[in-house]
């Protein structure tokens, strides 16, 4: 089978499953703003004296998610303008230009009973360290500022294949029957759904606020992993190696000539490191 068949099967199933979706669950028609509805609740909380976040309480509200630049909180066909994100380069787009005005929500709807909370944050969270730690983990502090997590019956994940994310969740007694991937629910309906804002992207600005990550972050992440364990076990001088990188730039972090540079350490007594080969936990105390 040739790909210009294969692309065209492709789009004709996709096309297929957009009608049968849009048939059992309609279109979306319109925009909600948070405060035009009886159904949507928002209350603000404060961190380090100058971050302001909000947190919103929907009921019957259905979720789609396209896992890597869209989410839409959908009440009564319409998208909910503020905890829906489209994600453009290099800024969010307008609430109206969210997929779903597209395609609907051409995935089959999974009902929760009870309250999801949350914590989608686009295609940084599925598998990125970085992104884990400092778009989604957060949201739990912001969340227990006003509301306890074993209120929560379900957390929606971005994803749950890598080790970290399980190991993280672990250390933050988040029960395993109460997680769920997007990858797996990209469509959910539930009686209460929580969410909050971007922990660190409030200006709609990422580039710039990437490197302005707000201390409350680094603080929280720190109280709750850095554990105080006698590093004697741990070497005194490291070198990472950065070969077993997931990274679409992964030729950025490799250097040309580093079998050498390697030989060199080792004469050194430096010890080479993959930190993909040790546990959460002791990444942590190694580096602590």
């Amino acid at each position: 089978m040739t790909n210009s068949i294969k692309k065209k099967l492709r789009s004709l199933f996709k096309s297929v499953g957009y009608s049968i979706t849009l048939f059992f669950y309609g279109k979306i028609k319109g925009i909600i703003n948070i405060h035009e509805h009886d159904f949507i609740q928002t209350s603000k909380i404060y961190l380090d004296k100058k971050y302001t976040y909000k947190i919103y309480k929907i009921k019957r509200c259905r979720i789609y998610t396209d896992t890597v630049t869209d989410t839409a909180f959908i009440l009564e066909n319409k998208i909910i303008n503020g905890p829906s994100f489209q994600h453009r380069n290099p800024k969010n787009a307008e609430v109206k230009e969210n997929i779903v005005f597209k395609i609907g929500t051409p995935k089959f709807k999974k009902k929760l009973n009870g309250t999801v909370f949350s914590l989608l944050t686009g295609g940084g969270g599925n598998a990125n360290y970085w992104h884990w730690l400092f778009d989604v983990l957060p949201r739990f502090k912001i969340l227990e500022e006003k509301i306890k997590l074993e209120n929560i019956d379900y957390f929606l994940f971005p994803d749950l294949q890598e080790n970290f994310q399980r190991e993280t969740l672990d250390l933050l007694n988040i029960p395993n029957n109460k997680r769920i991937s997007s990858r797996i629910y990209r469509h959910v309906q539930s009686e209460e759904t929580i969410t909050v804002d971007h922990p660190y992207v409030i200006r709609n600005d990422p580039s710039t606020e990437i490197q302005n990550i707000p201390s409350w972050i680094m603080s929280y992440l720190r109280k709750k992993f850095l554990i105080n364990e006698d590093s004697n076990d741990y070497p005194k001088k490291i070198y990472i190696d950065r070969s077993d990188s997931k990274s679409n730039h992964r030729h950025l972090r490799q250097i040309i000539n580093e079998n050498e540079v390697k030989e060199f350490l080792k004469k050194k007594n430096f010890s080479i490191v993959k930190l993909a080969s040790l546990s959460f936990t002791d990444q942590i105390n190694l580096f602590n």
